[in-house]
């Protein structure tokens, strides 16, 4: 495997999306794509494991948060 691969037919809403996440963290475009990467394989791997992710909201409320395209 190359150690770079050029993506192909990225949309345009998310090549802005990945820019304006790297500007408000003062980070490369390259570093959010790794990091949001990174949570989706953690993500699956609590997933597959039998765990359930939940949220809490700022009035205390929690919910289960459900990834649709997660099987």
């Amino acid at each position: 495997m190359a150690d770079e691969i050029r993506l192909r037919k990225i949309p345009k809403a998310v090549i802005v999306a990945l820019q304006d996440l790297a500007d408000s963290r003062g980070c490369s475009m390259e570093k959010v794509l790794q990091d949001a990467i990174n949570t989706e394989v953690y993500i699956n791997e609590q997933l597959e494991n039998g765990c359930e992710i939940f949220c809490k909201d700022s009035d205390g409320k929690t919910r289960r948060v459900v990834f649709t395209h997660v099987e």
